[in-house]
């Protein structure tokens, strides 16, 4: 099975199965570990002396915080963002995201989004639901609330039978909807709307859909202590 894309940075592979994002601009790096032919994992951590290359593009002096295992984006819903320009991954996929949300001051706010579709961890209009749009077709939304101020990890499944939203590893709600995972911007809309607020860390991606027992284990390898 080939390898999923990156969540848009360019990789530099070093030794072993052991790749570095840079964001060199602010000192920090995101190192992505593949751990297999099928996902990567991206954490956020003060940079070594290692050559990496950067792609991501940050976007408005967007920062860094103390996040739930080490170092986490840190996004104002303001102005804070990062540009990836990645390819969508087509159904079946997980993306999986330790959250700590901040209420957005805009109306909805993304954590992956292109043209075409966003996962929303704050619903339009305003309801502070995650979910995920199609735009131009139909805003979904799970019923569940992420509790502000509070970290939690949030992984979303799309399949052929639906999108499903776990929360710490546990099963939440099937929609019977399903849209391809978009890979182009962090924390915003393509048009600069929907920005998120809040920290994000140990961001997954796979480019096939995880079972519920591999998503209790990866709840369980990306926790922090």
């Amino acid at each position: 099975m080939p390898r999923t894309r990156t969540i848009g940075l360019t990789i530099t592979a070093l030794a072993g199965a052991v790749f570095t994002l840079a964001v060199a601009a602010m000192g920090y790096r995101a190192a992505a570990y593949n751990e297999g032919a099928d996902f990567e994992r991206y954490r956020i951590e003060p940079t070594t002396n290692r050559r990496v290359d950067a792609h991501g593009t940050p976007e408005g002096g967007m920062t860094f915080a103390s996040g739930q295992r080490g170092q986490a984006f840190s996004l104002n819903g303001v102005t804070d963002a990062m540009f990836i320009g990645g390819a969508a991954i087509p159904v079946p996929w997980t993306a999986a995201f330790w959250v700590n949300r901040q209420d957005t001051p805009d109306i909805s706010a993304a954590l992956l989004s292109d043209n075409v579709s966003a996962l929303k961890l704050e619903q339009w209009p305003s309801t502070r639901q995650v979910g995920f749009t199609q735009f131009g077709v139909a805003d979904y939304s799970f019923g569940y609330i992420a509790p502000a101020g509070t970290w939690l990890q949030l992984t979303l499944v799309g399949s052929p039978a639906g999108t499903t939203l776990y929360v710490n590893g546990a099963f939440v709600q099937t929609i019977s909807a399903v849209v391809s995972l978009p890979l182009q911007t962090l924390g915003r809309r393509g048009t600069g709307q929907d920005r998120l607020r809040g920290l994000l860390d140990e961001i997954t991606i796979f480019n096939r859909a995880l079972s519920p027992a591999e998503i209790q284990q990866l709840h369980n390898t990306t926790r922090g202590p």
